[in-house]
């Protein structure tokens, strides 16, 4: 009698022709299986606080959105030719989220005037808050070398920092909807 895998190994040296094959039970298919929510996103960090004059005309706290909504926030220079591919991103985020009483859009110009800007969120039909950065402080507290999103939760926690990506800041936006 051969026993054990070292008994297999001497069958198959001996016999060349014949092979042993093992048969694993069926697996269940693929979309038999629960779908599972998304794990939620890392924090990265507390986002800063900061106070700047609107494109509306008053002076808001970002410290004032917190607790009511999840927070898209886009710092970005009007003149950035290497940002200029992404605002078609940033228009359909605005216009995605418009209407959500849940999510706050927000954007926050460097180096632009009231008057340029309002040509520029007129023209690209970017909806939300406009904040007016003159001096770059959000640009360099945000650590801003390119244009790049952050997604913010409800305690003003950073949950994504990247580009705007319109798939993973909506899967992050989602998941943070669904958070508490």
């Amino acid at each position: 009698m051969i026993s054990g895998a070292a008994g297999l190994r001497n069958n198959r040296r001996s016999r060349p022709g014949l092979s042993l094959r093992i048969l694993s039970p069926a697996r269940p298919r693929r979309s038999a299986r629960r779908h599972r929510a998304a794990p939620p996103p890392p924090v990265l960090g507390q986002a800063p606080t900061f106070c700047l004059a609107r494109l509306a005309g008053s002076g808001t706290s970002f410290d004032s959105f917190r607790g009511d909504r999840v927070a898209i926030v886009t710092p970005f220079v009007e003149r950035c030719p290497d940002c200029m591919p992404r605002v078609p991103a940033l228009a359909g985020f605005s216009e995605r989220f418009a209407d959500d009483d849940r999510v706050r859009f927000c954007t926050v110009t460097f180096q632009g005037t009231c008057r340029t800007t309002e040509q520029f969120v007129g023209h690209h039909r970017i909806r939300g808050t406009v904040f007016l950065d003159g001096n770059g402080e959000v640009m360099y507290r945000y650590r801003v070398r390119t244009l790049t999103t952050f997604v913010v939760d409800r305690q003003g926690r950073i949950r994504y920092s990247g580009p705007p990506d319109p798939a993973a800041v909506d899967e992050v936006v989602e998941a943070l909807l669904v958070e508490r």
